[in-house]
């Protein structure tokens, strides 16, 4: 505890003394915390003597209970034969060489493989958080190496008990992973077994990215099941995540889960649809954020049938043209087969019956080629009851029987995974059982028979001034670590137009440009400068200036790609660094930009004008060693683009590129 509080305490000084204005105000703090420091070391230890007095007398005074056996050694050496030499491991070392894999297991697969073949003799003798990160990484390794068995039988081999509670965290990692194999192996029981183990332990430990993962898992095959009742259980817990979560894909994946799910379940109850386009809204926005488009299909599909169940038909129509438009452009996704079932029943309900067969029968073809069971079953029966209401009765027979046969073995599918599903809903209850006893267990052993009421109301409250004191040194640090995070922002943005300032954006471009030469990628930058911005704040003021300035910036930034650098250079002058872009598409890129500058609305200034913007293209050649000297060829190029024709602002400049 001792440590943890000096910890904090350099923590703390160090971000007071972090910036120019804090360190004005450290000398007059500096005694108060020195001796709020003194202090609180002092009860520190206090707290510490007390605690093993009353653990002394508590031992003595419990004659049944066992002693404690000791974990882990506090030096080890293991010998290691790899057949042609040895080397020597301790706990540290082994350690190391995990630390040192585990950010390459997704990149260099084999070498992970090998490495930790090479460790498989002697991780047993290693403490068991070590053994812990191991399985995990061996597990995984065996996945990615596509031994997916392999993987099964050495995780399962290890985590045959529950884990002490300071190791939850680890074991719930490990147990994802199990669930996420067998999943892959298409194996339900083991699947759902699984997800419900992990569930238990989800409570007691912090790893939200896990927690997300489980709940989604476990609604996804709920919901595959059409076990809705028991998915919206979990779908909440899932959806609890997502404000905990910052990375796009997930936070697309987390909403959208959840939105399909209760849609699903409840799009029949009218009182629930208003929430329902809630979260499919909500969704949808996530998603286009993350660029997931499969997912923002699902949920105008979805959307789309909301409103036809609301009768409103015109906006029902307008979001499934959407969703059409988007899944054309990805016509291998069993979305698409899914929306087009859905535009033959929306025909078939307008009379349309011709054109709700055409859509019927591309369904088909993306089953076909997918081999998606619940496609076929879908589209069978509408091609059915479509040459039913035609009259056309050999072909709906013929599709009627497809049908029958599709639906059997969906049905079959549907009991096979009930029957997992409750399979596993017993071993779950009978794991509840045993994880209570255990927990019973455990507390009748570290809990003492006899408590020292005098010496616990001193812990309690030292502990709690203790606490206190701590509380405000953390806010102190959190205080400074915000105003240091302000000041860099600061220093790093144009406060005009936001986006990087000359210095920031050429300190990340040299970056970004000495990664492209090291990859040997291309590597391209344009700058762009206003035409005749001077006499634009002339005609028409600064404020109407500024205006420009913040346009051209939100305009841009709808249109670079997401790894460009974006910075203004000064004035009227920006600049955008394109990595893994040729000189020929910058070109393109430019034009783009040019003409989408060219369609600004200047009305809402009071003002009617164009904005013309000159551009200079060039791309990084062998002796470019820094950045300076793409950034004077490409000025350069603005220079003569604006010298080889008169240019006003009504009137764009043609030339392009140097």
């Amino acid at each position: 505890m001792a440590n943890l509080l000096i910890f904090f305490a350099r923590l703390f000084f160090q971000s007071q003394f972090s910036s120019q204005y804090i360190a004005r105000e450290g000398r007059r703090h500096a005694t108060f915390f020195g001796v709020c420091f003194v202090l609180l070391s002092s009860m520190c230890m206090h707290v510490s003597i007390l605690a093993e007095e009353s653990q002394v007398t508590d031992i003595i005074q419990s004659h049944e209970m066992e002693l404690i056996p000791e974990l882990s050694q506090l030096s080890q050496s293991i010998k290691v034969s790899d057949g042609h030499q040895s080397s020597i491991y301790t706990s540290a070392q082994f350690k190391q060489k995990l630390d040192e894999l585990r950010p390459l297991r997704g990149t260099q697969v084999e070498l992970v493989a090998q490495e930790t073949d090479l460790l498989l003799p002697v991780y047993k003798t290693m403490p068991l958080a070590l053994q812990y990160e191991f399985v995990f990484l061996k597990g995984h390794s065996f996945a990615l190496m596509g031994e997916l068995t392999k993987a099964v039988h050495f995780i399962e081999a290890e985590m045959h008990s529950p884990p002490p509670e300071a190791l939850n965290a680890l074991y719930v990692k490990i147990l994802a992973l199990l669930a996420a194999i067998y999943s892959d192996l298409d194996d339900v029981t083991q699947t759902l077994q699984t997800l419900n183990q992990v569930v238990l332990f989800l409570d007691s430990v912090d790893d939200i990215d896990n927690e997300a993962y489980v709940y989604m898992m476990m609604v996804e095959m709920l919901s595959r099941m059409t076990r809705f009742d028991a998915a919206l259980q979990y779908t909440d817990a899932l959806y609890a995540t997502l404000d905990k979560v910052s990375n796009n894909m997930r936070r697309c994946y987390i909403a959208g889960t959840h939105a399909k799910t209760v849609a699903q379940a409840l799009k029949q109850d009218e009182d629930q649809r208003r929430l329902i386009l809630n979260y499919l809204r909500k969704a949808k926005s996530e998603c286009e954020a993350a660029g997931e488009n499969e997912m923002v299909m699902t949920q105008l599909r979805l959307m789309s049938e909301i409103y036809g169940l609301n009768g409103q038909v015109e906006q029902a129509k307008l979001t499934f043209e959407r969703a059409l438009t988007l899944a054309l452009k990805n016509d291998t996704s069993a979305e698409l087969g899914f929306i087009y079932i859905y535009a033959a029943k929306m025909a078939m309900v307008e009379g349309e019956l011709t054109v709700a067969e055409a859509y019927f029968l591309k369904a088909i073809g993306i089953a076909e080629a997918l081999n998606v069971n619940r496609l076929f079953v879908d589209s069978t029966l509408g091609l059915a009851e479509v040459y039913e209401a035609k009259q056309v009765f050999k072909k709906a027979l013929s599709y009627r029987k497809l049908y029958e046969e599709y639906n059997e073995i969906k049905i079959q599918d549907l009991q096979g995974e009930l029957t997992a599903f409750e399979s596993a809903k017993l071993q779950r209850l009978e794991k509840d059982w045993q994880v209570q006893n255990l927990a019973k267990q455990q507390t009748l052993f570290f809990v003492a028979e006899q408590i020292n009421e005098r010496k616990q109301t001193h812990i309690r409250l030292l502990m709690t001034l203790l606490g206190g004191s701590l509380f405000f040194l953390l806010l102190w640090a959190g205080v400074s670590f915000l105003q240091k995070r302000r000041y860099q922002a600061l220093a790093e943005r144009d406060p005009l137009t936001g986006i990087y300032n000359r210095s920031a954006g050429e300190e990340k471009g040299m970056a970004l440009y000495q990664d492209a030469r090291k990859s040997q990628q291309p590597f391209s930058l344009i700058t762009l400068d206003i035409d005749d911005f001077k006499a634009l704040n002339d005609c028409f003021g600064h404020a109407t200036g500024d205006w420009v300035l913040k346009k051209i910036v939100e305009v841009l930034n709808e249109v670079i790609p997401k790894d460009a650098i974006f910075a203004r250079m000064g004035g009227e002058e920006f600049m955008i660094l394109l990595p893994n872009v040729t000189e020929e598409n910058a070109w393109l890129f430019a034009n783009t930009y040019r003409s989408a500058l060219l369609a600004i609305n200047t009305q809402y200034t009071g003002y009617h004008f164009v904005v013309s913007v000159s551009f200079g293209v060039t791309q990084a050649i062998l002796p470019d060693i820094k950045l300076d000297s793409l950034i004077k060829r490409a000025s350069d190029a603005v220079i003569f683009s604006k010298n080889s024709e008169p240019v006003f602002i009504s009137q764009p400049s043609s030339v392009m590129s140097y």
